[in-house]
């Protein structure tokens, strides 16, 4: 049953057509033409059996005329046409029928009534006024040619019993088509209802999507200005810091412990200089270029060993034990120059952060399908504060424990760039306790 009737669903709506190709009056117009088709149809005989010959012959000419402006509407896309064309017909039948059907006397008047319905459910609302005044002035006009020229309206009816079963059955016919034509508005009420309340939250929801893309465009800016007025105060410091010191050495003005220490200065504000611009054209580059990860095999371990021989000195200065237990030795599948920053930096802030004489842990392990690095070390620690906007773009320079500085980009770096790998970070800190720092990537 249900089979049936999604069948004839189908071709109905495949008969009367369907939006966005025909507009909701041109969709009700093709189903009321077949349904006044349909209706013409049915008191075709009985008209016939009463003995009502030019009713017949008319009933006829509708039923060919409706099938006409049906095919120009549904096919043809002349829904303009066809309504003119329509509502003309419908005025002269009215009038016809009035005049060679017995007048008042007959069923005219639910004609009308169900006329009048008719136009007023497929047109648009424009119109309506229109229909209004023709269906009070024709019939009007008709009632009194009847009152005052009787003469001109036959009488067609044999006897009481004819009368009786043409006003019988026209008004049963009228009453179930008004009733058709009510249930089809209502539905088709509902139904534009229903979509247009979709509609509406489709674009509410488009609208939140908007609010919250404009909302993290604008915390992105935000953090953009703020990152950059940073990088340009802690990039011109130490490049006035390193001209000042060349400039000292170049003129041969130091000798021996205090030349070797203004080396030794400009060396390190040389290499912080390095590591931050290394960090800045990284995140640049992610920004704006939108980089992606492109995994190949990589050795963890041999990673792991390059990234500590080039912190080595860094460590010895502050006399930080490093103790790299790293065994792994498969590979695994990561972005080698992703993972070597991410490594590095988390490496120099456990430096950074790590008090003369402390010590470092590095170690990995290899188990339900995810390889984990851990970085950890007896420095300073961290409050929940401070680990709540650890991967944000920190609006003020962070000093170690050396008085080290650095501007807090490096670890949101490290955060995008183990995402875009398919891993994480997580960090375990307290405070006084040091901190640990969890790399993991799925096998």
């Amino acid at each position: 049953m249900d089979s049936f009737s999604s069948k004839l669903k189908r071709a109905w709506n495949w008969l009367i057509g369907s939006s966005p190709e025909f507009s909701i009056d041109n969709i009700a117009f093709n189903a009321i033409t077949i349904a006044t088709t349909i209706i013409l149809l049915a008191l075709l005989p009985f008209n016939a059996f009463i003995g009502l010959r030019k009713i017949v012959a008319l009933m006829t000419g509708l039923i060919v005329l409706l099938s006409i402006f049906y095919y120009f509407s549904r096919f043809r896309k002349q829904y303009s046409l066809s309504l003119a064309l329509y509502a003309i017909l419908s005025y002269f039948t009215l009038i016809f029928t009035f005049l060679y059907n017995s007048g008042s006397y007959g069923p005219i008047i639910f004609i009308f009534f169900l006329t009048f319905q008719l136009l007023i459910a497929f047109t648009r609302r424009q119109l309506h006024p229109l229909w209004f005044i023709c269906h009070l002035l024709v019939p009007l006009c008709l009632l009194l040619t009847e009152y005052y020229r009787p003469e001109w309206i036959p009488q067609t009816y044999a006897n009481r019993e004819g009368r009786f079963s043409d006003l019988l059955s026209s008004y049963f016919v009228v009453l179930i088509c008004m009733y058709w034509i009510t249930i089809y508005l209502r539905n088709n009420y509902t139904r534009e209802k229903r979509k247009a309340e979709q509609r509406l939250e489709e674009i509410e929801l488009q609208n939140q999507k908007i609010l919250a893309q404009n909302e993290t465009l604008e915390l992105l800016n935000e953090q953009k200005i703020k990152l950059f007025s940073i990088i340009s105060h802690d990039l011109r410091a130490p490049m006035v810091t390193a001209t000042s010191l060349a400039e000292l050495l170049k003129d041969d003005m130091l000798e021996g412990e205090e030349k070797k220490l203004f080396q030794q200065e400009l060396y390190n504000v040389s290499a912080h200089s390095l590591d931050m611009i290394t960090n800045l054209l990284a995140w640049s580059s992610a920004q704006m270029q939108g980089v992606t990860a492109r995994p190949t095999p990589v050795n963890m371990q041999q990673l792991v060993q390059k990234v500590l021989s080039a912190q080595t000195a860094n460590a010895d200065k502050k006399q930080i034990q490093i103790v790299n237990t790293v065994m792994y030795q498969n590979s695994v599948q990561a972005d080698a120059d992703m993972m070597e920053l991410i490594v590095r930096n988390i490496v120099q802030n456990a430096i950074k952060f790590t008090p003369q004489s402390g010590s470092i842990y590095i170690a990995d392990k290899a188990e339900n399908g995810a390889y984990e690095i851990s970085i950890r070390d007896t420095g300073v620690g961290m409050t929940e504060e401070q680990m709540a906007a650890l991967f944000s773009i920190q609006t003020a320079s962070t000093y170690g424990t050396d008085n080290e500085k650095g501007t807090g980009l490096g670890l949101r770096l490290c955060r995008e760039f183990m995402e875009l790998q398919g891993g994480s970070i997580q960090v375990k800190s307290d405070p006084g306790n040091g901190s640990i720092f969890y790399l993991t990537l799925p096998l």
